[in-house]
């Protein structure tokens, strides 16, 4: 019986051991976090952006 008991196992065991493989492989896997704060980033470039683009407007239209 204890042999029988390794034999069903080992089919099992391997498939946790390749999801392991591959969940330690998956590190472009970002949080909610992390994507929150690439957001808030982005946002805070695009706003940075735009009042570089409304001075240089500003500038051309009085020069």
């Amino acid at each position: 019986m204890a042999g029988e008991d390794k034999t069903r196992v080992k089919p099992i065991a391997e498939v946790f051991e390749h999801l392991e493989d591959r969940c330690s492989q998956s590190k472009d896997v970002a949080t909610a976090g992390q994507v929150r704060e690439t957001g808030l980033r982005q946002q805070k470039e695009i706003e940075e952006g735009e009042v570089r683009l409304t001075q240089a407007i500003h500038r051309q239209t009085l020069g």
